[in-house]
């Protein structure tokens, strides 16, 4: 059985790895092609993919918590009923805020957010079902569903760059990608997420947990949102077309160690819920994949920081190379985040939600301070890099706290426990 939990975890790092190398493929031809200005366009449009994903994956590790859980299986049925209700909610909201989004972002028209609210329902859909897969730890149909809507989307943006690269709704086109994906690997991860379907009418104290959970949940994907994206909206709102379109460049760069990182992430959570429910320690875990992203992180931040004008030069070309003394240290602010998100997730799975609250606070502290401090590209960093160190180190010292007084906890039970005996 371990053996097989392996090889299935293995699949979906391969799988995860080759996922983010097309992505991000995909998104480097399209800034040659397209150009700093437009390119920030379709970043924009990219980046509220991105929102929906945040939002996705609280919908997904909730599902993920339930299925992995086996006395919490049963309120998937229920689950999957309010997704449907977000789903539709979520998809009016966009398209009422789709002439405003034009607006602020400087778009000539809102076509490209109405066709992302079309795709909504599919893809919240296809988070959920990813979440019972998760939780079942069956990583090989996980990881599939990631490969078909990111091979979908390639397909279609190939045939969208050859034959209507010139026309002036490019960006639409492109979005329409984006819906393509989404609904393909839905109609796959709803085909392989089989689960029982139970009576939703549960008592309202068995629901209380998991709605905690839900909640909680929710609340940290917005902080993530807020903390891996406002830069990037603002950026488009306050800097030049061209200097956004740098900026552009550089997060999707930088954000490389974020993605690169996350497939670790969702193999932790529900390894953490099975452990917590044996009855082991799950510590173990978090020092592990903390190690990863630490090394993965600092390995890129020091290539970005001695070969960052050739990165740039070989992935975006010349009109981009101002942006490149920049690079290295938008990788050290998504490093620290990377870092705090791996301890946020991992005490979310053992439902101690501070560290949610930590990190919201921080990702509206990053919004208030952008919003005060944009005149330049690096002002920008600056901020980030400021706030993700303090809320890292904010994160560690509450993790010592809690370790620490758990520790001291079983080792007063166990003197109680002997002077009993004794």
């Amino acid at each position: 059985m371990k053996a097989k939990e392996a090889k299935s975890g293995l699949i979906l790092l391969i799988a995860m790895t080759v996922v983010n190398i097309i992505n991000y493929g995909i998104n480097l031809v399209l800034g040659r092609a397209l150009g700093p200005a437009q390119f920030a366009e379709f970043h924009i449009v990219a980046t509220l993919v991105l929102v929906l994903a945040f939002m996705g994956v609280a919908i997904q590790m909730t599902a993920a918590k339930l299925s992995a859980s086996q006395t919490q299986q049963s309120f998937l049925s229920w689950l999957t009923k309010k997704v449907n209700m977000l789903s539709w909610a979520s998809a009016i909201i966009l398209v009422l805020l789709s002439p405003l989004l034009s607006s602020f972002f400087k778009f000539n028209h809102f076509a490209p957010f109405l066709v992302l609210a079309i795709g909504v329902p599919a893809y919240f859909s296809l988070c959920f079902y990813r979440g019972v897969l998760q939780g079942k730890q069956d990583f090989s149909p996980f990881a599939f569903t990631f490969i078909i809507e990111t091979a979908t989307r390639l397909v279609a943006t190939i045939l969208i760059i050859y034959w209507l690269a010139d026309q002036e709704y490019i960006i639409t086109y492109l979005a329409v990608c984006f819906l393509i994906s989404f609904i393909s690997s839905a109609i796959y991860a709803r085909y392989k997420g089989v689960f029982v379907k139970a009576s939703p009418d549960v008592a309202q104290t068995d629901l209380k947990p998991i709605l905690w959970f839900v909640a909680f949940m929710a609340l940290y994907e917005m902080s993530q949102i807020i903390i891996s994206h406002s830069d990037v909206f603002l950026a488009k709102h306050f800097l030049s077309d061209v200097e956004a379109g740098q900026y552009a460049s550089i997060s999707l760069i930088g954000r490389m160690i974020y993605y690169g990182t996350w497939t670790f992430v969702m193999l932790l959570f529900p390894k953490v819920i099975a452990a917590k429910e044996e009855g082991k320690d799950p510590s173990k875990l978090l020092t592990l994949v903390s190690g990863i992203v630490l090394i993965i992180g600092l390995c890129a931040t020091g290539f970005t920081y001695f070969f960052g004008e050739e990165l740039i030069q070989v992935l975006f070309g010349a009109s981009y190379l101002e942006s490149a003394k920049h690079l290295y240290t938008y990788a050290a602010a998504t490093t620290l985040f990377a870092l705090g998100n791996v301890i946020v997730y991992y005490y979310l799975s053992l439902e101690k939600y501070t560290p949610v609250w930590l990190a919201l606070l921080f990702g509206i502290g990053q919004i208030i301070s952008i919003w005060n401090m944009h005149g330049t590209i690096h002002e920008i960093i600056y901020v980030q890099i400021l706030l993700m160190g303090t809320l890292f180190v904010s994160l560690i010292a509450y993790h010592i706290y809690i370790h620490s007084t758990e520790k001291s906890f079983k080792d007063t039970s166990t003197n109680m426990s002997v002077k009993t005996t004794t």
